[in-house]
């Protein structure tokens, strides 16, 4: 847990290289740790065109083995790619189903008035 903290401190402090680098230990140590999307975070956001695939890839695999498909973070991550490929319908979609999932929850409710706007859907 600690690389974990670590890893977001530092990403959020501006240095996403050392950032990266507590994910990876991160995830050699536990391979299939939730927390590893903080690497997959931290790559999409400093633009590794590179590994886009890979980055999709692993957010889809984190959905997977979680259970019932409830990874809210795995989700926003998807959301985030999608917007980043300019996707805002596939965003809105994935949206609607973490609304669904859950009502009282907001930020996808956030996230989804964000993308209509992207999108000029004013309605």
């Amino acid at each position: 847990m600690a690389l974990y903290h670590g890893a977001v401190v530092l990403f959020h402090t501006g240095k996403p290289e050392k950032a990266w680098e507590y994910a990876d230990r991160l995830l050699k140590a536990n391979a299939n740790s939730p927390d590893g999307l903080n690497k997959e975070w931290i790559e999409m956001s400093a633009g590794k065109e590179g590994k886009v695939k890979d980055i999709l890839h692993y957010f889809q695999s984190a959905l997977e083995h979680s259970p019932a498909k409830r990874n809210i973070d795995a989700v926003f991550g998807k959301v985030h790619f999608l917007e980043l490929q300019k996707d805002y319908e596939g965003a809105i979609c994935l949206l609607n189903q973490l609304v669904v999932k859950f009502p009282t929850f907001t930020p996808p409710l956030v996230e989804k008035m964000k993308n209509q706007l992207a999108l000029l859907d004013w309605d």
